[in-house]
């Protein structure tokens, strides 16, 4: 069970992360959300725990989105890998980036169409 502490400790990890994947300073980053720079700052660290006005301000400025800051099960490495993948799509010629989005989808409805114990 997650404890109230390691959630917030958690969810500051995963501002950190995504902040820092985004290439954003915090300064920046309180700048875009509106939050005060020594607010953000604890919640990263996990010293202070956030209002949910301020994590969903907090994940506009990082282009997410509650969700994602929120889903302490999903790897950290999960979300590097995406936003690895993300960038590398955002960054292609349009014809790779269709051929990408074309393959994603391709996996995605294999995977809807696998019976549960086979995934």
């Amino acid at each position: 069970m997650t404890t109230p502490t390691n959630l917030i400790r958690t969810v500051g990890r995963r501002i950190c992360t995504l902040r820092e994947l985004r290439g954003l300073t915090q300064r920046q980053l309180s700048e875009r959300a509106g939050v005060g720079h020594a607010e953000l700052s604890k919640i990263e660290n996990g010293q202070r725990a956030a209002s949910l006005i301020t994590l969903d301000a907090i994940a506009r400025g990082l282009q997410s989105s509650l969700t994602v800051l929120l889903d302490h099960e999903q790897p950290l490495d999960d979300l590097r890998d995406i936003e690895g993948a993300l960038t590398l799509l955002r960054d292609s010629e349009p014809a790779q980036r269709d051929k990408a989005i074309r393959v994603i989808n391709a996996i995605l409805i294999a995977s809807a169409e696998t019976p549960p114990e086979d995934k």
